[in-house]
């Protein structure tokens, strides 16, 4: 009997550094440990391909939406895979919100609608955003949750992702003076892997983390969790896959390409021009940049044998160069192009800003 395969789902990385919008061999998404024994156990494949992951299963026929050969039943199937940067300059060029590389991930799921241009987007659907704040990174099997102000007595609650109550546990100071800081919770390790909250219920506070274990390898990016249907998991019993995100319907498939959307980070580009090696007929008051197209505007300060320029307003990083020419005279001469200046690139160093948020790309031209 012919064995016959065909695409369930795929998952690729778009960028908006790069030329292509591919990151190529920049990124890599692979099965997390518990994902990849459920892949062999139900006889599934998983490969990697241009910028992400593709999962294929055995079906019946060669037909366009054929049928299982082996049904996963009506519980659900979860697919969790680990995004890692594989190239040191990644997250230099990539726009996300702060997060402490090793410690945190950002989530991506398939369980909100968010298409845009043909594409199928995944993002952090209980955030309800592309990309979410960073989630806590929790690989060992005991949870220490830090409990802030601290108290002499609390409760600690974890609810799952659909919001359900998976434990409870109520935590005491073992000192009657000296209030409990933090709660060493134990149960922690009776739950499957996946994104939980915790909280307590003195603080007010909670926390977002995701559970796993060997994924901290490499300081992961993030973390993609694609279903086929939720309604078996969830204890309310909703669906929570849009239509056009299920690859199943009953044993029936209808692959799907799912993107994840990262946007290219926005600097303030800076020129420092120092006049090295003609001190006596290039007078630094006098350059100039310009850009083809006129897209860039920078302010000029001049400072003994340099000039500093800065751009007026943050601009994307990209692979491909922007056309900056640097302009100025040689003694009474005509201004003329001097240069053609380097754009920031991946490998470019950057500074900090006037604010928390400012990032600067600070590059020494001499001429």
């Amino acid at each position: 009997m012919k064995t016959i395969y065909t695409t369930l789902f795929s998952v690729q990385v778009q960028h908006g550094y790069y030329a292509s919008e591919r990151p190529g061999g920049d990124v890599e998404i692979v099965p997390t440990p518990d994902t990849a024994r459920m892949l062999r156990d139900r006889a599934f494949r998983c490969r990697p391909i241009d910028s992400g992951v593709a999962v294929y299963a055995e079906v019946t026929s060669t037909d366009p939406q054929p049928d299982l050969r082996r049904p996963v039943g009506s519980d659900g199937v979860r697919f969790a895979f680990v995004v890692r940067a594989r190239s040191p300059h990644l997250g230099g060029v990539t726009d996300l919100p702060t997060y402490r590389p090793g410690r945190q991930v950002f989530c991506f799921d398939n369980l909100r609608s968010d298409v845009d241009g043909g594409d199928l987007l995944l993002g952090d659907s209980l955030d309800d955003s592309r990309v979410g704040p960073a989630v806590g990174l929790e690989t060992r099997p005991t949870l220490l949750y830090e409990i802030d102000p601290p108290t002499q007595s609390t409760v600690v609650r974890c609810t799952d992702r659909f919001g359900a109550e998976r434990f409870a546990v109520a935590v005491d100071s073992p000192d009657p003076v000296e209030p409990l800081d933090e709660a060493r919770i134990a149960e922690w390790d009776d739950l499957p892997p996946g994104r939980y909250t915790v909280s307590d219920d003195d603080s007010g506070g909670s926390v977002e983390l995701y559970k796993g274990s060997g994924i901290e390898r490499g300081a992961p990016l993030g973390i993609v969790e694609i279903f086929d249907r939720t309604d078996g998991m969830a204890e309310d019993g909703v669906d929570r896959v849009p239509t056009a995100y299920r690859f199943l319907a009953g044993d029936q498939v209808t692959p799907v390409a799912y993107t994840v959307r990262l946007e290219a980070r926005a600097t303030t580009w800076k020129y420092v021009v120092v006049n090295k090696f003609q001190p006596e007929e290039l007078d630094v008051a006098d350059l100039e940049i310009e850009s083809d197209p006129a897209s860039s505007t920078f302010t000029r300060q001049i400072d003994g044998d340099r000039a500093i320029f800065t751009a007026d307003a943050p601009r994307e990083l990209r692979q491909e160069p922007t056309t900056l020419r640097l302009r100025g005279r040689y003694g009474t001469g005509p201004v003329q192009d001097l240069l053609d200046l380097p754009s920031p690139d991946a490998s470019s160093p950057l500074e900090a800003g006037a604010t928390e948020t400012e990032l600067v790309s600070a590059m020494y031209v001499y001429v």
